[in-house]
């Protein structure tokens, strides 16, 4: 980035397999925390998928590279080109940025290169090592208690990782990538499902809350973006994605905290007839450069 705008910063946070009728404005749906606080200051756009084939993998990677990738499974390499997060961390430095997610696969979606910036994921990897006794005691906890589906840890493990991070540093840019949902559907348990957005709901409350109060304490800008790799199907099909036409279907809601990232919100997503995954990347480093 030619130019930075040093008092800027993005939370980033993504609802794995979260379909947009449950983000949409209205009272039976579970993020009610998040519209009945900000909505009339947010804007939701919807979008679609960048990668074919509806996997989770492929749509990480073209989220954090802003263009497709030859990535068409989970398995697939690690990105082979520079992300968002390494051009942050170039740019701010490495303790200026960091990555939660509890999905382990996501870190090569991440970096190409790793350890440019803190990734820790739900595998137990963890790039930039320095950071380590801050979570030596979470770690233990998470070594014992982890979910039945593989490659991952439970989202409340991840929040708790982000928030501890947060307090310490409060870092410039801020990922969160959360999955219980998304596997809770794919065991067809819609309950269980819902009650994990309304648990998301909370959780994303506490963000925006955190972001108001470094506006209050030191000026600091904030823009909050929460959206999904994928949707999924309705009705019987409720919980199928891999080619499903209805999972191409993808969402983004957007906040921001301060003068100056609400008329960026105004000016640069408002105005837009649609904002899918390749946009996202753009957007931010737009936002952090001070356009």
């Amino acid at each position: 980035m030619k130019t930075v705008e040093k008092n800027r910063a993005v939370i980033l946070v993504t609802l794995d397999g979260v379909r947009w009728q449950e983000m949409q404005k209205e009272s039976r749906n579970p993020f009610r925390r998040l519209w009945r606080g900000w909505g009339k200051e947010a804007v939701l756009k919807f979008g679609s998928i960048a990668n074919p084939m509806v996997m989770s993998l492929p749509a990480y990677q073209s989220i954090f590279a802003g263009a497709t990738q030859r990535c068409y499974t989970n398995a697939c390499a690690r990105i082979r080109v520079p992300t968002l997060p390494e051009g942050l961390a170039a740019t701010f430095g490495p303790a200026e940025v960091a990555s939660f997610a509890s999905w382990g696969p996501i870190e090569r979606a991440l970096e190409h290169r790793p350890g440019s910036s803190l990734v820790c994921t739900g595998l137990g990897n963890r790039h930039r090592r320095e950071f380590d006794g801050l979570f030596e005691e979470l770690d233990r906890t998470v070594s014992g208690d982890r979910p039945r589906w593989g490659h991952s840890r439970w989202d409340r493990h991840t929040q708790q990782y982000a928030e501890r991070y947060f307090d310490h540093a409060r870092p410039k840019f801020l990922y969160l990538g959360f999955g219980d949902g998304d596997s809770w559907a794919h065991s067809g348990r819609f309950l269980r499902y819902w009650q994990t957005l309304v648990r998301y709901d909370v959780w994303l409350e506490r963000w925006v809350e955190r972001a108001r109060a470094e506006w209050s304490r030191a000026g600091r800008e904030t823009l909050v973006l929460v959206t999904t790799d994928h949707g999924r199907g309705s009705g019987l099909a409720w919980s199928a994605h891999v080619l499903n036409p209805a999972g191409r279907r993808v969402w983004t809601w957007a906040h921001g905290v301060g003068d100056g990232a609400k008329a960026f919100l105004r000016d640069h997503v408002e105005p837009r007839r649609t904002l899918g995954h390749l946009q996202i990347r753009p957007l931010i480093e737009s936002w952090m450069r001070g356009d």
